[in-house]
């Protein structure tokens, strides 16, 4: 066989049940690579790493954008809420107490 018939790619077929299909596309997915890629990279034990478009913990950029957006966008209209009810210093307090637990929580990791 020559290198080149060697090296060249050709459709293949596999049996697998609907659960281990949606399990198998959903790791594919999340590695930003698609399904055939995907098992090839796993049969040679390689890490497929993260998609370039992919966010911190590997969401999708567009996923993390918007967890990051709300999550500020929640943070912006309480400071505000309790500015206006003049409770800012309670909100200090409380931020306090959440740095501690993450500190805690980077501990344990």
């Amino acid at each position: 066989m020559t290198r080149e018939a060697e090296n060249r790619r050709r459709q293949r077929s596999i049996t697998v049940t609907n659960s281990e299909w949606l399990r198998l596309k959903t790791r594919a997915k999340e590695a930003g690579m698609p399904v055939s890629r995907f098992i090839v990279h796993r049969l040679a034990e390689e890490d497929p790493g993260p998609a370039p478009d992919r966010g911190p913990g590997g969401l999708p950029a567009a996923v993390w954008r918007r967890v990051a957006r709300e999550v500020l966008l929640l943070g912006r209209l309480e400071e505000e809420r309790l500015a206006a009810a003049h409770v800012s210093q309670e909100r200090e307090a409380l931020a306090g107490e959440v740095e501690t637990w993450l500190a805690r929580q980077e501990e344990l990791a």
